[in-house]
């Protein structure tokens, strides 16, 4: 079981099925006939989603390319042209993947705020502490 990651991996597994139980029983079935149809935002998700990837391989390839190899600035440039893009596109699209435009809601804004703190203090917590040389 140790390989498996211990008690944490139980853990993982019991809450996943509870979670799947509770979808099951609580969300409704087939299509929701009182939903919106809307065209999907292909070129929204396209643009995203290759400037997420470039930003994903300059943070994880950056330390091992050199943070000013040629590779990391590229996929950095890239990133950089490839949201903002997609930044000007949503905003001019009538059905956008990602509405930019609610987080002009201060509510929105806080509660995506809190999200992410909350996000990195937890990855923060997981990282394995440094420890100093004794003297």
């Amino acid at each position: 079981m140790c390989a498996l990651g211990g008690d944490t991996f139980v853990y993982r597994i019991v809450l996943t099925l509870l979670a799947c139980a509770v979808v099951r029983r609580i969300v409704p079935g087939g299509p929701d006939e009182h939903a919106l149809s809307v065209p999907f935002d292909i070129w929204g998700a396209l643009l995203v989603g290759a400037g997420l990837a470039c930003l994903l391989v300059t943070v994880g390839e950056g330390g091992r390319w050199g943070w000013t190899s040629p590779w990391t600035v590229g996929f950095s440039v890239g990133a950089a042209i490839l949201l903002a893009s997609w930044e000007l596109l949503d905003l001019r699209t009538d059905h956008p993947l990602i509405n930019l435009r609610a987080l002009h809601d201060t509510d929105v804004l806080l509660a995506n705020g809190t999200a992410a703190g909350l996000g990195a203090a937890l990855t923060l917590d997981r990282l394995p502490a440094r420890r100093c040389p004794s003297r």
